[in-house]
């Protein structure tokens, strides 16, 4: 067992951190550690874009084109559409979008 590793006890499941603290530390800590956080997208960019509708900077032909976000250009799949229709982010894969008409 490495000592970076923090064992639990086999009787009650508490690390070593969550014995060291003091019992009137032990409520905020469950607290915090129950908290409901929104997923964190920070390194996942395109899972940020699913739902976002978005405008077509060229045209998608044969069901392949680009379109510019920001300072990045994302490969977007979907129905054939002209260059300015609005459409909506359905899915990623990778670093391409998956698109449908925006309603």
């Amino acid at each position: 067992m490495s000592w970076r590793s923090t064992p639990r006890d086999e009787r009650c499941g508490r690390s070593w951190f969550e014995d060291s603290l003091l019992p009137a530390e032990r409520p905020t800590l469950r607290r915090l550690q129950s908290r409901d956080t929104p997923p964190n997208t920070l390194n996942a960019r395109g899972d940020s874009l699913v739902g976002k509708t978005i405008v077509l900077d060229a045209p998608i032909l044969g069901g392949q084109g680009r379109v510019k976000l920001g300072d990045g250009s994302w490969s977007v799949t979907g129905p054939d559409m002209a260059a300015g229709s609005r459409v909506r982010v359905a899915a990623v894969n990778g670093t391409e979008l998956r698109v449908e008409p925006a309603p």
